[in-house]
């Protein structure tokens, strides 16, 4: 599994390849404000079938 946030800007916030680590709406020990983020996601099944998914969604404070 690969997770990457990004801000308004294209600016890589946030990445991780846990599967139980998420995003607490920070970067580096701040606060985010509310705005819209980008994401990428991308796992790999147990089969071998990769998955993928990108969107948008909008951080509330």
């Amino acid at each position: 599994m690969s997770l990457y946030i990004y801000d308004r800007h294209g600016k890589l916030i946030f990445k991780s390849n846990n599967p139980l680590e998420g995003w607490d709406g920070t970067y580096k020990g701040k606060k985010l404000p509310p705005s819209t983020y980008a994401y990428a996601l991308s796992v790999e099944a147990l089969d071998g079938v990769l998955q993928e998914q990108n969107g948008t969604f909008t951080l509330l404070r």
